[in-house]
């Protein structure tokens, strides 16, 4: 796992799909695992999208965004 922090930008807003973006995925071990977190994000008052599931029955996801 890399974590890296940029120190700046130019004042633009968060754009999830700009190129060079890193993400971080974490894996569940079970649908009722993913609500667990999904609750879990959502008593921390972070907001999320809803649990949706992945195209090909690959499971289902949600996404977040780190607020700092």
């Amino acid at each position: 796992l890399d974590l890296c922090e940029h120190a700046s930008n130019e004042g633009e807003r968060f754009n999830a799909a700009r190129t060079g973006l890193d993400h971080v995925a974490l894996q569940a071990n079970s649908p009722e695992e993913l609500h667990a977190w999904a609750t879990w994000i959502d008593s921390c008052g972070l907001a999320r999208s809803e649990i949706r599931d992945v195209a090909g029955g690959a499971g289902a996801n949600f996404d977040f965004i780190d607020p700092d």
